[in-house]
């Protein structure tokens, strides 16, 4: 038997889980990479970054594309935005107390 037809007019999602999965767990590993107990070179304030701009552009594709997955996307787009602005915070710390 073949699977069943969609209605006209109808678009079947697309695509796996894959993109909004990886925004999830950046946008979550940049919400707690900033908690860790590393300094090295005092490079912890600016770590949130890679991560959160990873986990926007990745959950954006996937919610962009419409596919399976959007919930995760969602997620790891709050996520990212929560690592995001931690990172401003930790960074705006770090520039204020070093200014003269």
């Amino acid at each position: 038997m073949s699977a069943p037809q969609p209605p006209p007019g109808v678009t079947p999602p697309t695509g796996g889980v894959g993109l909004g999965v990886l925004g999830l767990l950046l946008g979550l590993v940049g919400v707690v990479v900033w908690a860790l107990p590393i300094d090295e070179d005092q490079i912890r304030q600016f770590t949130p970054f890679p991560f959160a701009i990873g986990g926007l552009v990745l959950s954006l594709l996937c919610l962009h594309n419409r596919g399976r997955g959007t919930v995760l996307a969602g997620i790891g787009l709050l996520l990212s935005g929560l690592a995001l602005i931690f990172g401003l915070i930790l960074a705006t710390n770090y520039a204020l107390h070093y200014l003269p």
